[in-house]
């Protein structure tokens, strides 16, 4: 019998078993080849791309990365420390110190896509100084309390460390002493060495007057500015609080002085313990007036500070202290 005149069931068979011949291949292609000649597309779990283009600014205080596909949340680990969590591709970060490493790893929250590695460090380094917010932040945490102002910052020896700071929201002065069991040679060091002892050495409401124009004004002083200026000192005032006790008459006057001669300049922190013997009876008004009458006050110099050349520094980069 020819081929052609085969029953119909043995065509079809033959048919059948074509497909079946040929549905294998297809599905040994597609599970086993495909993938390793085209590439995967199973609809599994991938995971999320690694961040990329990690920056900082320490002007700024912002750290910045580029975004994720499919991530909804980032962790952010800085100088190997505590992660932090954020839904932006963007975080806040005020540097205390001058060397920042920074990673970021992207999350979606969901077992689809799982978290990417974490990026490759990047480490940025400031050659600025100790920035103004660093030091705000720091007396912030301390106090418990956002500061308004820095009114002195300085090292007063090797292992102690001094910081006036007001307060608007509460109208105060406060003076912070840091000590340390080692030797600190710079403001950055006394922001990052761990404290020993640390406590509030006064706290007093602000005065609504200023007095350093008016004690210069006087023509006299006491204590080492006294000395500075009998050896022929121009003394101006680059920042000053006065502040009131439980008295009336007794005031604590903070300043910071610029100090002058010929091609010389120096900067100085200095407060005074001032009392007026007979205070007028419109305090406000004549404060000024009672405080330049030299025979009607009583005066002492409780601390003087010659500022080094980082706290000028620290000063002039800081403009809010109208450093020249």
């Amino acid at each position: 019998m020819s081929e052609n005149k085969k029953p119909v069931w043995k065509r079809v068979i033959n048919v059948i078993g074509y497909v079946l011949v040929f549905a294998v291949v297809i599905f040994i292609f597609v599970r086993y080849l495909g993938p390793v000649l085209f590439g995967s597309n199973d609809d599994g779990p991938r995971r999320l791309d690694t961040p990329a283009n990690i920056d900082f600014s320490f002007e700024k205080k912002v750290i910045t990365w580029s975004p994720v596909e499919n991530a909804n949340a980032y962790y952010v680990k800085i100088n190997d420390g505590d992660e932090t969590k954020v839904v932006e591709t963007s975080m806040p970060y005020i540097a205390t110190f001058k060397s920042v490493t920074v990673s970021v790893k992207a999350s979606s929250s969901t077992a689809e896509y799982p978290d990417s590695d974490w990026s490759e460090p990047a480490t940025f380094e400031n050659n600025e100084i100790c920035s103004y917010q660093a030091v705000c932040e720091f007396v912030t945490n301390i106090l418990a309390i956002n500061i308004t102002s820095l009114e002195g910052v300085f090292l007063e020896d090797n292992r102690t460390f001094r910081v006036v700071a007001t307060i608007a929201k509460r109208n105060t002065v406060h003076e912070i002493l840091c000590t340390y069991d080692e030797d600190i040679h710079s403001i950055e060091e006394a922001l990052t060495i761990e404290r020993i002892g640390t406590r509030e050495v006064t706290h007093y409401s602000i005065s609504e007057y200023h007095s350093a124009e008016s004690l210069i004004k006087s023509g006299e002083l006491t204590g080492q500015l006294e000395q500075y200026r009998q050896d022929g000192w121009k003394i101006s005032v680059v920042s000053d609080v006065t502040t009131k006790l439980n008295r009336s008459d007794v005031t604590y006057i903070y300043g910071i002085f610029k100090l002058t001669k010929g091609d010389e300049t120096k900067y100085v922190y200095v407060k005074y313990d001032c009392m007026i013997r007979h205070l007028s009876p419109y305090e406000f008004m004549n404060y000024s007036d009672d405080i330049i009458n030299v025979s009607n006050r009583i005066l002492y110099e409780i601390s003087f500070h010659e500022f080094t050349p980082e706290e000028i520094d620290f000063l002039r980069y800081n403009h809010d202290l109208n450093v020249e």
